[in-house]
């Protein structure tokens, strides 16, 4: 069954590399150390999570109702100079995600 579908936009300049990556088969394991195997110098990520409604293309894909709740990953991937490197969007079924924050405190005793 289905579980997320993801999209990333990248600047118009790597698609050469990107590309030539696509055609040996390079794609489908961790996305960072693809990118950082290519050359790219991964250095940071910001993710942003919410909960949305499946509309678009997106319930034919994740095999849910319109409308049905789908959380949505929202990444914006920089480098090690602060040039953005990705954009990326992944959503996910609503039913197959368990979010797990851990929240440490340090306490001077």
């Amino acid at each position: 069954m289905p579980f997320s579908i993801a999209t990333s936009y990248m600047p118009v300049s790597f698609e050469e590399v990107l590309r030539g990556a696509a055609a040996e088969g390079r794609f489908g394991g961790d996305w960072y150390e693809l990118l950082e195997g290519l050359g790219f110098d991964v250095r940071s990520s910001t993710v942003t999570v919410e909960a949305v409604v499946a509309d678009g293309i997106t319930p034919r894909l994740l095999d849910v109702d319109p409308g049905a709740p789908v959380v949505l990953f929202t990444r914006i991937t920089t480098t090690a100079a602060g040039s953005p490197l990705e954009v990326g969007f992944v959503r996910v079924r609503a039913d197959r995600v368990v979010l797990e924050v851990p929240l440490d405190r340090e306490v001077d005793r």
